[in-house]
């Protein structure tokens, strides 16, 4: 390598590596553009940090981030890449400190482009708002290798009553949101039910619920795995008063124990009764890729003093849209 190549080198790791470090929360940074892409795949981000101005995008599935830093003195744009290590464990996707390996170079003028032309930046801290707004919410907190069958998400009508349900056994992170048939006045409460089967999951992990408003996460519930079937009556005052319209999320995601890692291929575990009593195919089984079990969200009403069916319904249970886009299926399949 030439002195003029491992000086530019030298900036580029020092400089994206700085710029990186400095990224502030969202109440603290200059104006910029985030965007979906329209398969929901990638998370867009035109950001200024640090006196540069970062073009890059989001690939949550495969946990990666790609693309060009430019300098407003004018000089060639710079190029990056990077793929999630780990996060911190917070489940707030705006406060959540995920780790990042990060390469850079700089533009390729001729084929082949060499690999070697890559240099290393570190490991980059970057909080979970970097990404936000998206068109899925909690898509900082998503890890690699997420799945889910779109036929995961459906209104059931298999309860006394209809509900949303997410297939736990073919989907392992799903975002669902629908606006606000109602407004939450200040003081009002909000009452949910939530059911789920019993989870099992030969490595572990955590399944994790959450419901945000306004968004912020106004529930949340761990279920360390294996745990039995059970029932969840949270009922809570929201902070900020909500309007009829406003969009409402519910997540539903599996996590990894730390250093667990997603097998390559599908493998199935036998099944249990409550699998065979749902129609749940032989060749699904209990998966080791995901959670099996059935979530329920059955009821969310406001003003209701805490009880059951007696306040007005905040959702309306068939009429969820999937917002986490882009997943692949079950893996093997």
């Amino acid at each position: 390598m030439n002195l003029e190549r491992a000086l530019s080198t030298t900036t580029l790791v020092a400089t994206l590596a700085i710029a990186l470090a400095a990224a502030t929360p969202a109440g603290a940074q200059a104006p910029s553009g985030r965007q979906t892409s329209p398969d929901g795949k990638q998370v867009l981000v035109n950001k200024e940090e640090g006196g540069l101005q970062f073009a890059i995008s989001l690939n949550p599935s495969d946990g990666t981030v790609t693309g060009n830093v430019f300098n407003p003195d004018g000089s060639d744009p710079q190029f990056i890449w990077c793929k999630r290590l780990s996060d911190d464990g917070v489940l707030d996707p705006e406060t959540v400190d995920i780790e990042w390996d990060c390469y850079g170079s700089s533009r390729c003028t001729r084929s082949p482009c060499l690999a070697t032309s890559w240099v290393p930046l570190g490991i980059v801290n970057l909080g979970g708002f970097f990404f936000l707004p998206a068109r899925d919410p909690f898509v900082p907190l998503q890890q690699p290798g997420s799945f889910c069958d779109p036929s995961a998400v459906m209104t059931t009508l298999d309860l006394i009553e209809p509900a949303l349900e997410v297939d736990t056994n073919i989907c392992s992170y799903a975002t669902i949101m629908q606006p606000a048939r109602t407004s939450i006045q200040p003081g009002e409460d909000l009452f949910l039910r939530v059911w789920h089967f019993a989870l099992e999951e030969p490595r572990g992990g955590t399944a994790i619920v959450s419901m945000m408003m306004g968004g912020k996460i106004v529930w949340q519930e761990s279920f360390p795995i294996p745990t039995d079937s059970g029932l969840s009556f949270p009922c809570f005052v929201p902070d900020e008063p909500v309007v009829a319209g406003e969009p409402i999320y519910f997540n539903v995601q599996y996590r990894l124990p730390p250093g667990g890692s997603v097998p390559s291929s599908h493998e199935a575990a036998p099944q249990d009764d409550l699998s065979s009593a749902l129609g749940i195919t032989d060749g699904l089984g209990s998966p080791l890729h995901s959670v099996p079990g059935l979530f329920f969200v059955i009821e969310a009403s406001v003003g209701s003093n805490c009880q059951e069916q007696t306040g007005r319904s905040l959702v309306n249970p068939d009429d969820w849209t999937v917002v986490s886009n882009g997943l692949p299926p079950l893996p093997g399949l």
